[in-house]
């Protein structure tokens, strides 16, 4: 039987900070649109997308962290048998780090030597490696860098682990239950998705498993002989597969190391007999991966060869030990497209994971020819009666309530049983005790008023939550924190004219920083310049050694041109806010302007944590000073046919290099 640890892992950490205070608005984003191709099919459309732009709120930015990798000692809940030893860490989102072969003496995932959070994620924060839960936004999930509840569960197997949580954009609930076969190295995955509200939600998920990648590393999935490819341009389209001819040069695609950029690529499994995705190594061992019929989506991504790509996974590791590419399952044939979720109503399913070990001129041959041997080692390791039988024992099961909760999440998802009276269900608890951002809401829901002391608390932008603050408002009773929740909520809402006249008198009650941040927000949108320096000039007044309010200031007078202001506003800061990495871009954005080529350099050399994946900031610096000595050193401007010589012939150094596109 399977046991059940809950432990540490002494693990090289950088550490994350506090969530961002200030709320990010939808309105501050630009759209993503993305482009898909004529030849892209009714499936590969359906539920797509056209826009690949999330709101971050009621969420904030997880954009505090360094680059530090201090040994720590991470808390980790442990299961394991005689053939499997799986590893969960609860404070990272419920990841899985580690599935361990015993039988075969090998890790079957890309386990990260280090925890290194980056800026890939909707709220920031994201690390690679391991098995992540991706839901129920498009993208990284919200929850993969915080705390989530994890307990110890009985299931058909035995003992068994069990992750959960509320997520607040939805207002879904998520489970994953792991169990350990008895039999076999075989980790078995069943996941719930519940919709307790009384309208239909459109959903998104995939499981995301990060495995080793070199140069014989080859992806392996049943399709028609066609794939879709989105890329970092954000085109879609359909073309062939593994024989790619739609980008340069033609290469097998099958084979990761053979792409030059970043790229995703989405199998058509329409009509195979068994959904499923496999890694192979050299050696034809591996990872192979299997599900029920509701997970339609197979895909891989790799960050390509080019010295972004790799730049980005040394980035996310330590040099020379971060090749990973991610294989992934989903609701959905492509990431672009959501499945509806009715009200009321769950998505249950089922999937395994298992080592893959095929003769290597099986895994390596023609490539019809590795998916028969592939599909008949399925067949042998795990028949499809077996998996069925399987999945009927398991069904039922995440209903039962975990026997034991080892480390707790949020009390979000209480405090929406409490609002609304509901279990959100029978198998799933929120007992945690308030955080200082939940708790004013957790006084709310109990008949008391927002607590005008202490914490300014989480933001709320659905009307289910704020219907007291309005009460409390319309009734005469209202303070400047029932203001400040009602003001946020209406600008995100898109209310400029409400949230002003909220903000205004939150403002009036008691002057605060939030207020001032959110009116200078929506002056911005609107192009009222003037207005909104002076409201993130009155916000920085009140809070000087917010760096988050400073950043936003010293941005906005970027974005004018003003060159001197900007060098004067820097000078005024202290110095620990002076040190922060967007205050020192901002710094070396005024030495280039007054031809300061030493400080540009010498900022340059410093290793930027929160650099935004596609970001390419660092490299446009570089090239950008660069181009300016080289003028200097000729004696004039240089054309665009020299600047473009100059920027083919010249390659920025490895630490600034994150270009994910072909240079």
């Amino acid at each position: 039987m399977a046991n059940v640890t809950d432990t540490t892992r002494r693990l090289p950490a950088s550490t994350l900070g506090p969530t961002a205070r200030h709320p990010h608005f939808r309105f501050q984003d630009a759209p993503a649109p993305i482009c898909p191709a004529e030849s892209l099919n009714e499936r590969d459309r359906d539920g797509m997308f056209t826009d690949q732009f999330v709101p971050l709120m009621p969420y904030t930015h997880q954009a505090i962290y360094d680059r530090t990798q201090e040994p720590q000692d991470v808390p980790t809940v442990e299961l394991e048998n005689d053939h499997l030893i799986v590893s969960v860490l609860p404070g990272w989102g419920g990841r899985i780090t580690r599935c361990f072969d015993k039988g075969g003496n090998r890790e079957l995932l890309f386990e990260n030597p280090v925890l290194q959070p980056a800026n890939l994620a909707i709220r920031n924060a994201w690390f690679s490696g391991g098995i992540e839960w991706n839901g129920p936004l498009y993208g990284h999930s919200l929850l993969t860098c915080s705390p989530v509840y994890v307990g110890r569960i009985t299931g058909p197997f035995g003992p068994g682990v069990r992750i959960w949580e509320f997520d607040r954009s939805l207002e879904t609930t998520w489970q994953v239950d792991l169990h350990l076969d008895d039999d076999s190295p075989r980790l078995w995955i069943r996941v719930t998705v519940i919709n307790p509200n009384p309208h239909a939600v459109d959903y998104y998920w995939w499981t995301n498993i990060a495995v080793p990648e070199n140069d014989r590393t080859r992806v392996l999935a049943p399709s028609s002989g066609e794939a879709v490819f989105h890329d970092v341009e954000q085109n879609v389209l359909r073309s062939s597969f593994p024989h790619r001819v739609d980008a340069g040069e033609p290469f097998d695609g099958s084979y990761p190391a053979n792409y030059p950029r970043a790229d995703s690529v989405f199998f058509d499994l329409h009509g195979c007999r068994r959904p499923w995705l496999a890694g192979a190594e050299a050696d034809g061992r591996g990872l192979l991966h299997t599900s029920g019929e509701l997970l339609v989506g197979r895909k891989f991504f790799v960050w390509g060869r080019n010295p972004g790509g790799r730049r980005w996974t040394d980035f996310l590791a330590q040099p020379g030990k971060g090749s990973y590419i991610e294989l992934q399952a989903g609701l959905k044939p492509t990431q672009l497209q959501t499945k509806p979720l009715a009200a009321g109503e769950r998505f249950t399913w089922t999937e395994c994971i298992l080592p893959l070990s095929l003769e290597p001129e099986a895994a390596h041959g023609e490539y019809e020819a590795a998916l028969t041997a592939t599909e008949a080692y399925l067949d042998a390791q795990l028949p499809a009666e077996v998996f069925a039988e399987v999945e009927s024992r398991l069904s039922g099961s995440e209903d039962l309530p975990p026997e034991v909760i080892l480390h707790r999440g949020s009390s979000w998802g209480g405090l929406y049983e409490t609002r609304t009276g509901n279990r959100l269900s029978p198998g799933l608890v929120f007992d945690a005790d308030p955080s200082d951002g939940e708790a004013p809401w957790a006084a709310v829901w109990r008949g008391e008023s927002m607590p005008e002391d202490g914490p300014v608390g989480d933001w709320c932008v659905l009307e289910d939550w704020l219907g007291p603050l309005t009460q409390a408002v319309e009734g005469g009773k209202g303070h400047w924190k029932d203001h400040l929740h009602l003001g946020v909520a209406a600008a995100e809402q898109g209310d400029f004219a409400r949230a002003r006249e909220h903000l205004g008198r939150s403002n009036e009650l008691q002057e605060n920083a939030f207020a001032w941040m959110v009116l200078g927000k929506m002056a911005a949108k609107n192009d009222e310049i003037e207005a909104a320096e002076k409201a993130f000039r009155q916000a920085l007044a009140l809070e000087p050694e917010d760096a988050e309010i400073a950043v936003t200031l010293g941005t906005h007078l970027q974005q004018a041109s003003r060159v001197d202001d900007v060098s004067t506003f820097l000078a005024s800061l202290p110095a620990a806010v002076r040190e922060h990495e967007r205050i020192l871009l901002l710094e070396a954005w005024v030495a280039l302007e007054r031809r300061d080529f030493a400080r540009i350099e010498a900022i340059l050399e410093r290793e930027f944590a929160t650099i935004r994946e596609g970001e390419e900031t660092l490299s446009d610096l570089w090239y950008a000073c660069a181009l300016a000595k080289e003028a200097e050193r000729r004696g004039r401007e240089l054309d665009d046919a020299e600047r473009k010589a100059f920027v083919k012939s010249n390659h920025p150094p490895d630490r600034v290099d994150f270009r994910m596109r072909l240079a």
